[in-house]
């Protein structure tokens, strides 16, 4: 007698997409062909690096694209800021790039986060933007753990305390919250 686990066999794996991507018009732009390709080589994407492996032949067969279609999405991709690619022998390395774009209190853009996917600190991710959202604090140590974030004329690079502030915003609670992580950034500096 066959076991159940014998009979039945389904791959769980999974990955989200932000809204933003649709509602900033990104996918649009980047056409269908570039988002299938993106969606696939997310699909690939490690839990633990957030890298992906699959080669231009594994991309064409998923996709059923033509290679210089993937090439192609490829460049479009990365020219976005929704990948990078590293060549390593003869293989590329691939790094899925998240962005969500900041909209201000009127609901016009002010700004874009983005930063390298990794699966397995989304949530802690967007829990951490949603605070930096809100109250303009940052968790312990005053990283907020993403790459790069900028919003209007604040540019907020990860790394220990590396805090820039490079102009003014027009909404005077959100410039004050800046200049509260400015001084401290200073402080911890000195």
């Amino acid at each position: 007698m066959t076991g159940q686990a014998e009979l039945f066999e389904a791959d769980s794996t999974w990955f989200h997409l932000f809204r933003s991507m649709f509602e900033s018009g990104d996918v649009a732009k980047m056409g269908s062909t570039a988002f299938t390709v993106y969606c696939c080589i997310k699909s690939h994407a490690s839990f633990k690096t957030g890298e992906a492996f699959p080669g231009l032949s594994r991309l064409a067969e998923l996709t059923s694209f033509s290679d210089r279609q993937i090439r192609r999405a490829l460049r479009d991709l990365e020219s976005m800021g929704y990948l990078t690619t590293q060549k390593v022998g003869r293989s590329n390395h691939y790094v899925v790039r998240e962005q969500i774009g900041f909209s201000d209190p009127q609901g016009r853009p002010a700004g874009t986060a983005s930063w390298d996917y990794l699966p397995l600190a989304v949530e802690a991710t967007r829990a951490e933007l949603r605070n930096f959202l809100c109250t303009g604090e940052t968790a312990a140590g005053g990283n907020i753990h993403i790459d790069r974030v900028i919003i209007e004329q604040i540019n907020i690079q990860g790394g220990q305390n590396n805090i820039q502030v490079v102009g003014k915003l027009d909404d005077p609670d959100l410039q004050a919250r800046f200049e509260r992580l400015e001084k401290a950034r200073q402080a911890v500096d000195k």
